[in-house]
């Protein structure tokens, strides 16, 4: 006998809640214990494949679908799948619980789904699970040993049979628990003991239908899926021209722009089918492809792309990219301060056809479109300031939002209309789970999956079984410390030296990533154009380290840096500590943190100014330009340390235009010795990405910077 004890509440939030909300009301003439009532929900019709005729040369009959069975049930997130007698009604259901009952006895029937939780559930916890969820004054019941049973596709199955009550008020309950992968799944019949007697046969074949399979989450075909986990975006992360992400991201899916970058760097056309150069490199035209259509099937021509640009500009938008991404374009930098209307240098030839006029010759110019601030929206969908118009957008990249779902995922749907449509008719971004995601991917629920330390440490073994999966990138990012050289104390040179003799790199990598990143020697990252491996900024030296302080202004003094982070205030940054243990141990240095919005980390860190910002850059193409120019001239959005050097600014300046590559591969080069020897920088190591790639996701190549891509992936089986 046992008595009733308060529920653990893994399975009263996970298992009761859809049990309340499925309860059902049993015939009155029947002696069965009544579960607690919930509006009833109409149940949604399984569609049936959609029939395809096949051509002959003689008439024939239009080939049908096999048609579904009666009674024929599937719980889309749980895969699992049951066929029920047809007079059986559905009292509740949705994608991952249904409730029916038998009208001619009351008799009732349940299947729930429940991702695994860390807290194993264990017979006990089920058998109050059940108990539970009926209202009444009997606390006792009795329940049977659990019986091993076998369900097809269940990696294991028992039952549990429990009776409460006894005469008229007594109800039995087979309760079948099911365990397949990261799901456990719950089946219950209720009813009076001589009442499940009766329909033992039917219970049977009820049972003998059941089938646990791959879950198909909102529905959605798994051979034409592919599955990721994602954080939610807001609104602002979708729109082009205020995202702050790369292309890979969700940006990426909605929109195109006139060109793009491959996963090996190459500039490839995208919306324009080509272009020409001429005015000695100042004047691009671009001609767009024929056919080109939004969405909706409305016509995309190139005053479109001027009308994206002109409102990415708009200084009522306070776009953070716009001028470092569309700025070499005569006219933008006018119109973002104010000064015209319109966009000077963009002019719409015909309907294919656009000529875009810049400041002057841009050798870079084209890796810039490859950035979401160049592509291309429909205005109209954007006259007014409701910024939600994303999750509607009329799309012009390769996929369109099928289905937003607050709090639980992101579904894109492969766009038609665009020109070369997407191999993968569906992409499904979760924003929650159960379970550990590298379980979910080991057992095919998960199709491309980003892994940390701890993960790449097991997997990297060669007896791991999920070792080939593994695909390991080395990424254009630096990790560094920006240095303001205008604040005191970081205004003494002397000091920012013995800054940087004190810190450890390799102790850092450590701490990060159980040494699996790289100890970084110079700004540029390697595989970027102009990246040196005899460049390295400074070196371990405790000893150097204190002599330089001694040799400072500071000699004698307490000195106390102001360190600004991405982060929430209370919250702890592991890099931070390692850095502020290294400098007062070595220095007798004190660190004030300061965590600022991480939502935009770059302007809060403009606009509250700290001797040193501990900044992560990665390029978003492969120009030095990306990095130097965009980081350490004199007011561009993204120098964050304030950083103003004249010399350093006509260097970058005479860069920009210089048409010969290794010259201007060498004046980069002067520019970052002076960054490095000045200790305007320190940079601590460049970032590996480590993902694990399911064996039938085909086509796809993990690239060192953020790139469009999506477009290309095939799935297999």
């Amino acid at each position: 006998m046992h008595t009733r004890r308060p529920l653990p509440p893994v399975l009263a939030v996970v298992l009761i809640a859809a049990l309340l909300l499925a309860a059902c009301q049993p015939a009155a003439q029947k002696a069965t214990e009544t579960p607690t009532q919930a509006p009833s929900a109409t149940a949604s019709p399984t569609p049936a494949p959609t029939a395809t005729a096949t051509a002959t040369p003689a008439p024939t009959a239009t080939p049908q679908p096999t048609p579904l069975p009666a009674g024929y049930h599937a719980l889309d997130w749980a895969g699992f799948s049951f066929v029920s007698p047809e007079n059986w009604e559905i009292v509740n259901s949705d994608s991952t619980f249904i409730v029916l009952r038998d009208p001619k006895d009351g008799s009732f029937f349940m299947v729930v789904f429940a991702e695994a939780a860390d807290e194993t559930i264990t017979t006990e916890l089920l058998l109050d699970a059940v108990v539970q969820i009926f209202e009444g004054e009997l606390t006792e019941y009795e329940a049977s040993d659990p019986v091993e049973v076998n369900l097809k596709g269940a990696d294991s199955a028992q039952m549990i049979e429990i009776i409460r009550g006894s005469g008229l008020k007594q109800v039995t309950y087979r309760v079948y628990e099911i365990h397949s992968a990261q799901r456990v799944i719950v089946m219950v019949f209720g009813g009076s003991q001589a009442t499940l007697d009766a329909k033992k046969l039917t219970l049977s074949r009820v049972f003998n239908s059941a089938a646990v399979t791959m879950p198909q989450p909102y529905g959605l075909d798994r051979a034409e899926t592919l599955y990721q986990l994602a954080s939610e975006p807001e609104p602002v992360n979708l729109d082009p021209a205020t995202s702050v992400s790369s292309a890979a991201d969700f940006t990426g899916l909605l929109f195109s722009g006139l060109v793009r970058l491959t996963p090996d760097m190459q500039i490839q056309p995208d919306l324009a089918e080509s272009w020409q150069v001429s005015g000695e490199g100042a004047v691009y035209t671009f001609t767009l492809r024929e056919g080109l259509m939004f969405a909706d099937e409305t016509r995309l021509t190139a005053q479109d792309v001027v009308d994206s640009w002109e409102r990415a500009t708009d200084p009522e938008l306070d776009s953070t990219t716009a001028r470092t991404y569309l700025g070499d374009i005569q006219g933008v930098q006018d119109k973002l301060d104010g000064k015209a209307d319109a966009i000077s240098g963009l002019k719409v030839v015909d309907e294919r056809t656009l000529q875009v006029t810049l400041l002057g010759p841009r050798p870079y110019f084209l890796a810039k479109l490859t950035y979401p601030t160049a592509m291309v929206i429909d205005k109209r969908q954007v006259s007014s300031d409701d910024e939600d118009w994303v999750w509607q957008a009329n799309a012009s990249g390769p996929f369109t939002i099928k289905e937003h779902i607050e709090g639980e995922a992101l579904i894109f749907e492969r766009n038609p209309n665009y020109y070369q449509p997407a191999g993968v008719r569906y992409l499904l971004f979760s924003f929650v789970w159960g379970g550990s995601p590298k379980s979910l991917f080991e057992d095919g629920e998960l199709d491309l999956l980003p892994v940390g330390v701890d993960d790449v440490l097991q997997i990297s073994k060669e007896d791991d079984p999920l070792h080939d999966r593994l695909v390991s990138t080395p990424n254009m990012c630096t990790t560094m410390l920006q240095i303001n050289l205008t604040l005191a104390p970081t205004d003494d040179l002397k000091l920012r030296e013995a800054l940087a003799l004190a810190i450890d790199r390799d102790e850092l990598n450590e701490v990060m990533s159980s040494g699996l990143a790289m100890p970084a020697g110079a700004i540029l990252p390697p595989g970027m154009p102009g990246y040196s491996a005899d460049l390295d900024a400074y070196r371990f030296d405790p000893d150097a380290a204190k002599q330089a302080l001694e040799e400072s202004t500071l000699a004698g003094k307490s000195v106390t840096l102001k360190v600004s982070v991405s982060g929430y205030a209370g919250s702890e940054n592991a890099l931070v500590s390692a850095l502020t243990e290294m400098w007062k141990t070595h220095l007798g240095i004190n660190v004030q943190v300061v965590n600022l919005d991480p939502v935009d980390f770059t302007r809060a860190s403009r606009e509250n100014p700290a001797n040193v910002v501990v900044y992560g850059w990665c390029a978003d193409y492969p120009d030095p330009e990306n990095f130097l120019d965009l980081l350490y001239h004199t007011g561009s959005d993204f120098n964050v340390a304030a950083y103003s050097n004249a010399e350093i600014d006509a260097l970058l300046e005479q860069a920009r235009i210089e048409p010969d590559p290794q010259q201007r591969l060498a004046l980069y080069h002067q520019v970052e010795e002076t960054l490095l020897s000045s200790y305007a920088s320190l940079p601590l190591f460049y970032s590996i990405s480590h993902e694990l790639v399911s064996q039938r996701v085909g086509n796809y190549q993990p690239a060192p910077v953020g790139v469009a891509q999506m477009q290309n992936v095939t799935l297999g089986k």
